[in-house]
């Protein structure tokens, strides 16, 4: 599974930053303020990705049978 700041990076590319750092600190996570669309996008990209990670379980949970 990606990393959150992998995931912010990528979405930097294609997404302008919006971070309010007069009011609000960069997030450790993603190096974006909360109210940043790329901090907010990561961070739904994220949750999309570990929900199905859960649903489908993790790789280690699967057991092959002989």
């Amino acid at each position: 599974m990606k990393q959150l700041i992998d995931i912010a990076k990528k979405l930097e590319k294609t997404m302008r930053c919006n971070c309010d750092l007069d009011n609000w600190q960069p997030d450790q996570r993603t190096n974006h303020s909360w109210v940043c669309r790329i901090h907010r996008a990561a961070m739904a990209e994220w949750e999309w990705e570990w929900q199905k990670t859960l649903k489908n379980g993790s790789p280690a949970d699967r057991v092959e049978e002989k």
